[in-house]
């Protein structure tokens, strides 16, 4: 469930659930919340009769709102109460910003929901950086944990239908306009599961074959996404230097630096999505790829059996 909070700048809220494809009992209990509730503020339920994905349903829900500061929040995350103060004095304080970025506590959840152990960002790549550091365009933010102005969206939106990393392409296009602004508090509580083993335990997704070859065919799909996103942040960006009046200015050398740095990262997120099905003659093709972890060389499933035996000998 995609929800939001869309405010003024007098202060009145307005609550947008929307959800895709839910269960007629679920809606159910969204419409009698619905009903019950006697605050100032307007609500407004949304329910898509397919799934949509999530950037066509995120572009649903921003043509909902009423007003132009959208706050995202997704289902299974909570926002601390002061979060909506922290945002909105953020919107005034930085009257050029498109898209604010606020960090996370992170915790770990079982399925059935209970916090396993608090994580921090920082020990997640896959989320925290894509990147070497130039500016703050290479860091990734979490979209649940944004505000976004919803005329970001107008320049650039027929590039579409992202799987995931939806967040990256938004953060990104803000920078673009030099709109990105980025808060260390942390206003979201944001939920991760056990059951992604390739990113949430790597400690345990070595233990045994089975975990093993279910890592990499999760990170295949990440990586993947990944991809996607990237281009369409690069194809993005080409459309944003082509129609860019000022060729010479700083930020335009540092988007132009992006740009190839990113194009480089492609290369490099591709060959971790191929490198498992390559002969070893065209795995020596790449050789500066591999380099750096020879034991790749190996086949698939002698790479495993090492990684696992490596494993039970450090337990």
């Amino acid at each position: 469930m995609r929800s939001v909070l869309n405010q003024d700048y007098a202060g009145k809220l307005e609550y947008i659930f929307s959800d895709d494809a839910s269960s007629d009992g679920t809606f159910q209990i969204m419409r009698e919340m619905e009903q019950a509730y006697r605050g100032s503020h307007s609500i407004k339920l949304n329910r898509n009769e397919q799934n949509m994905g999530i950037t066509d349903h995120l572009e649903k829900v921003y043509s909902l709102a009423s007003h132009e500061w959208v706050m995202r929040m997704d289902g299974d995350d909570r926002s601390f109460p002061h979060r909506c103060r922290i945002l909105a004095e953020a919107i005034i304080k930085y009257p050029q910003a498109r898209y604010i970025a606020s960090d996370v506590e992170l915790v770990v959840c079982e399925s059935a929901g209970q916090a396993v152990w608090p994580a921090h960002l920082e020990e997640d790549k896959g989320l925290r950086a894509f990147l070497p550091q130039d500016g703050t365009a290479h860091r990734a933010f979490l979209g649940t944990a944004s505000a976004i102005r919803r005329s970001l969206r107008a320049p650039y939106s027929e590039i579409r239908n992202l799987s995931m990393c939806e967040d990256l392409y938004e953060a990104h296009r803000a920078w673009l306009h030099e709109g990105l602004v980025v808060l260390r508090n942390k206003l979201v509580l944001y939920v991760e599961h056990s059951s992604n083993i390739s990113r949430i335990n790597p400690r345990l997704k070595n233990r045994n074959m089975e975990t093993f070859l279910k890592g990499i065919s999760r990170l295949k799909g990440i990586n993947q996404s990944f991809i996607q996103a990237q281009e369409a942040i690069v194809r993005m960006t080409e459309m944003f230097l082509e129609s860019c009046p000022d060729k010479n200015s700083p930020h335009i050398e540092s988007v132009c630096r992006d740009l190839e740095n990113r194009k480089e990262f492609i290369r490099e997120l591709r060959m971790e999505v191929e490198w498992p099905e390559m002969t070893l003659g065209r795995k020596m093709r790449h050789w500066p790829y591999f380099k750096r972890n020879p034991l790749k060389l190996l086949p698939l499933p002698v790479y495993g059996r090492l990684l696992c035996l490596m494993y039970r000998l450090k337990r």
